[in-house]
This record gives structure tokens, C-alpha cells and sequence, in this order.
């Protein structure tokens, strides 16, 4: 027995303490993320969109999270012959939108930008939904916490600082598809109503997370680029079912007044379009699949009101209600 756990200590204790002793002090540490570094790791999923330098005249960009993606209809946003895009995706966040927007806007000139604002986004906590790199962004408390949302997060940011530090650049991927999607990038659901008990769920955990500068960084960028290219920037509020609205406004009114005054400090005075509560006189089913996302009845109509809307946005300050 003795030499049996003395076999298992040498052997399986000893390497186990010694990997650790190494990887939980670097994995602990919040790295700064230069934009070169970030581009990189983002590359593939920029160039996906390559589609885009087939279009010959382009009115406008959609850039967003899964909102805009399912929310509006780049078709039904079109005027004469000048066509959207949808860069949207789920759970995209600031930074992957202004890379976008970096990449595709010299060719395509476009003279309206809109852009998605979900407050979730802006929180560490949603680093869970996005690439791995974004780890490197959480201090030594915010790892700890990681672990209930992701149990490999010290490991994880221990290899992303070495693939992207040390053994240099990853492979890029060239994307040669330039298949136009239906609708332009966006996309329609048509599964039924759902309910369920997510629309309860603490998307901030502002307790364990903070909120993302990197995010409001990279928001601010946006502003700026649209600035100085003479670029029309409406920002957009998505409608949310009605129970979820209901259900956040009281259980997060701390959370939604900080992000909304975070907010204010960056892009305070821009142009905006629609709240919560937009659809809430719909039936809720006939509009939404669930809490978050509009189906295809109610891509349309959110689509038809944002497009009517763009001749007279209203102005983002702090007295403006999202819900």
C-alpha cells in the first residue's frame, strides 16, 4: 500500500502541483488586449462576411448581437435600390462590430449605421458566449467566479496567452465563399412561442463581474468612426417580451440605471431608435419566439418602425426610458 502512494505522489501529485503552481499565477492576471491582437484572433469571423464586397451599392450596415440578427429584416430596411446588411450575430459584442466596420466600410461607403444595444453584453459575465481570448480581459476575483460559469477557465487563459503571446500569430483562414445570404445576413425565426425560466436569470452578476471596458471602448471607436466618415449612427433598443420587461425593470433597475449611465458618459447625444416595450399591445406570441428574440411577424413589424423611425430618431440622454 505505502509503495502504491508513494507511486501516485511521485508520479501523479507532485506534476499536478507543479503544473498548477505554474498555471493559476498566470491565468490569474488581466492582460491588456491591443487591437493587432484582437483582429487576429477575430480574423476568421471578419472575413466570413467577404460576401459583401460583391454588393454593388449598400445604403446601410446593421451591426449587432442576436436582437438585430433576428429583429430586422435588411430587405425590408431597403429604399430604392440601395441595399442593408446585417453583420448581427449572436451574442457579437462592440469590439467584433467595429472590426466589421473597420473592414467593410472603405468599399461599400455606407451612409447609415445601426447599431444594437442589449446591456447584457457590456458585463464580463457574457465573455462565456464570446471567443475565449476574452478571458485574458478578467482580473484574478472575476477568474475565481469564472469557474462556475466555466470550470477550464484557468486553463483556458493560460493557453490563449501562450497561442497568442508567445507561439505568434494563429493560421488564418482565407474565406473564399462570397455566397450573398437570404435577406442579406438576416435571418427569421418561425419556431413557436416558448416560455421558460431563463428570462429570471442574472445576465449582469455585476457582484462578480464587472462591466467590460474593452465593450465601451470599442463603442466609443464606433461612434468616432462613424464621426469621422460623416456616417448617419442610430443606435437601436430592441423589444423584449413583456414579461421579461416587466420582470427586469424591477429586478435589475440597478444594473440597467448603471449601464445606461455608462452609456451616457460614451455616446451620450447620438441618435436612437425604440425600447422594450415597443410590440407590448402585440399578442406576445404572435411577435416573440421567447423573452429576447422577435419572430418572423415580429421582424416585420420592429423592421417597418425602426425604418419609419429613421426620419426622426430620438437622442440618447439619461432621462430616456429603454423600457
Amino acid at each position: 500500500m505505502n509503495v502504491f502512494l508513494k507511486f501516485c505522489f511521485y508520479h501523479y501529485f507532485l506534476p499536478i502541483i507543479f503544473i498548477a503552481a505554474i498555471v493559476i499565477p498566470v491565468a490569474l492576471k488581466q492582460y491588456n488586449l491591443p487591437e493587432p491582437v484582437l483582429e487576429n484572433a477575430y480574423r476568421n469571423e471578419i472575413t466570413s462576411y467577404n460576401w459583401v464586397n460583391t454588393l454593388d451599392s449598400v445604403n446601410g450596415f446593421i451591426l449587432g448581437a442576436s436582437t438585430l440578427r433576428y429583429g430586422l429584416s435588411a430587405s425590408r430596411l431597403k429604399t430604392n435600390d440601395s441595399l442593408w446588411v446585417n453583420f448581427s450575430m449572436d451574442a457579437r459584442d462592440p469590439l467584433v462590430c467595429y472590426l466589421l466596420l473597420k473592414q467593410y466600410y472603405a468599399s461599400k461607403k455606407p451612409s447609415v449605421i445601426l447599431f444594437g444595444l442589449d446591456p447584457w453584453i457590456f458585463s464580463k459575465r457574457y465573455y462565456i458566449n464570446e471567443e475565449k481570448i476574452m478571458y485574458l480581459d478578467l482580473n484574478a476575483h472575476e477568474t475565481y467566479s469564472f469557474l462556475k460559469l466555466d470550470k477550464s477557465v484557468f486553463f483556458t487563459k493560460f493557453r490563449k496567452l501562450f497561442d497568442l503571446y508567445l507561439s505568434g500569430n494563429k493560421k488564418i483562414k482565407n474565406d473564399d465563399s462570397f455566397t450573398v445570404p437570404q435577406d442579406y445576413g438576416s435571418v427569421k425565426l418561425t419556431e413557436k412561442a416558448k416560455n421558460f425560466d431563463e428570462i429570471h436569470n442574472d445576465w449582469f452578476e455585476i457582484n462578480k463581474f464587472h462591466w467590460s471596458e474593452i465593450e465601451f471602448e470599442y463603442l466609443l471607436r464606433i461612434k468616432d468612426f462613424c464621426h469621422k466618415n460623416n456616417v448617419k449612427l442610430v443606435f437601436i433598443i430592441s423589444p423584449k417580451r413583456k414579461d421579461f420587461r416587466v420582470w427586469s425593470e424591477t429586478a435589475f433597475k440597478h444594473e440597467h440605471q448603471e449601464w445606461w449611465n455608462k452609456i451616457n458618459d460614451v455616446i451620450g447625444g447620438e441618435y436612437i431608435i425604440g425600447k422594450y416595450s415597443i410590440l407590448d399591445a402585440q399578442n406576445q406570441d404572435s411577435v416573440f419566439v421567447e423573452a429576447f428574440h422577435l419572430n418572423k411577424n415580429g421582424q416585420k413589424e420592429f423592421s417597418v418602425f425602426v425604418r419609419n423611425s429613421l426620419k426622426s430618431p430620438g437622442v440618447i440622454t439619461r432621462d430616456y426610458s429603454i423600457f
